[in-house]
């Protein structure tokens, strides 16, 4: 059980720290009325971006700011651990090593396997909240590159609780396994090894939905198998909701416009602080010649796809979209991952962080895609790169189970 904070009265505290006190929290007041203003002054239709600013007393952004710290907490014991002590809880920027730190598996999590299409092999996925056979949605998560399974279930669980769009719904995680040698680079506490017939991918390749290191199936048309599979399993399913939070969301944005789910299955997307976007127009090259080419634009689409450029822009106009940011996924502080940020002449071209990345597309999609309903941004103050703060605010909660 964790020990309760002493407080200081403002009347004990000393005059530099009550200083230092009014000087956050006016510098706090003045980053989020800036950033008010700086969406407000988005040449978008209003009723396209919602603007939701979570009070900083939120609960999944204290917990957000305490990990960042360095508190870590342990999925099989509970205890705590510092992460700076630990080399397995560290990004090794010269490697572009990551791995999760910081993340609880939720109880009551299964594990379950199917055999993929094409001689691919088993596909793992995690379920949690599966409580009843009355299953009428699912709510699949994509975890981010170094594979945090659990921190992503918990932060979708802990957005489920008391939330009305979650009643009757299943929370699937699925996992794009990595061989053991790559597992040393994307790799995350409580994950099960690679076991022969597996499919497998590299770190950086299922992101962008490659194809398996066997050259027999897609990223994404694995997560297209999954769908028909938790209808099997939930014949009830009429909805289901495709979520993704940082690498995991790169991969949920560039599905959309190759996705094939059943068609009796109605779904919805939501897009959270992704590295870099796909563009579906050409953009100034200014010097970069990899600009419009996959994954930043459509130009050179790779032959597994099997979509042109246009059709790809057609489905992702027509896709019930919904895109999330944290309001400090910005800068090169604690719990901004920067070292791991893509930094290639095409990313910094579309911003010089996820959340300036985030705006600047949301303004493309409404000016130029101009989709059939509208794609609607939601900023989560108080929120850096951490899952457990964007999908468990408020707003995070809402968006991920909305119908």
């Amino acid at each position: 059980m964790k020990k309760k904070r002493k407080t200081i009265t403002e009347a004990k505290r000393p005059i530099g720290a009550q200083s230092g006190l009014r000087l956050a929290v006016i510098l706090t007041a003045c980053w989020t009325a800036l950033l008010q203003q700086a969406v407000a002054a988005l040449p978008l239709r209003p009723e396209a971006v919602e603007q939701h600013i979570v009070s900083s007393s939120n609960p999944a952004a204290e917990t957000s700011k305490n990990l960042a710290a360095g508190e870590s907490v342990d999925h099989k014991g509970g205890g705590k651990h510092s992460s700076a002590a630990d080399p397995a809880l560290s990004a090794d920027a010269s490697k572009r090593r990551v791995v999760a730190a910081r993340q609880r598996w939720p109880e009551g999590v299964r594990e379950q396997h199917f055999t993929l299409p094409n001689r691919a092999g088993e596909f793992h996925y995690f379920i949690v909240q599966a409580k009843s056979d009355n299953v009428t949605s699912a709510t699949i998560v994509l975890h981010g590159r170094p594979r945090d399974v659990g921190a992503t279930l918990s932060a979708t669980l802990a957005a489920a609780k008391g939330n009305p769009g979650a009643k009757n719904s299943v929370i699937v995680a699925p996992l794009f396994q990595v061989s053991a040698e790559q597992a040393r680079r994307c790799h995350s506490p409580g994950l099960p090894r690679l076991q022969p017939g597996d499919a497998f991918w590299r770190c950086n390749s299922w992101p962008v939905g490659e194809l398996d290191e066997r050259k027999r199936l897609s990223a994404f048309a694995a997560l297209d198998a999954l769908m028909p599979e938790l209808k099997q399993r939930w014949p009830k399913i009429r909805f289901i909701t495709v979520a993704g939070f940082s690498a995991g969301g790169q991969f949920v944005q560039h599905y959309i416009p190759f996705a094939h789910p059943p068609a009796d299955i109605a779904v919805r997307y939501v897009v959270a602080d992704p590295g870099s976007w796909l563009y579906f127009d050409p953009r100034p090259a200014s010097g970069c010649a990899m600009a419009n080419e996959w994954k930043y634009g459509t130009d050179l689409l790779p032959l597994w796809l099997v979509a042109d450029s246009s059709s790809a822009r057609e489905s992702y106009r027509n896709a019930k979209i919904a895109y999330l940011e944290g309001a400090e996924d910005r800068g090169e502080g604690a719990g901004s991952y920067w070292r791991i940020l893509d930094k290639s002449c095409a990313a910094m071209q579309q911003g010089s962080s996820r959340l300036e990345r985030g705006i600047n597309y949301a303004r493309y999609d409404q000016q130029v895609l101009k989709p059939v309903t509208p794609h609607k941004l939601s900023i989560i103050a108080g929120c850096r790169h951490d899952v457990r703060c964007v999908f468990a605010s408020a707003q995070g909660g809402q968006v991920l189970f909305a119908k």
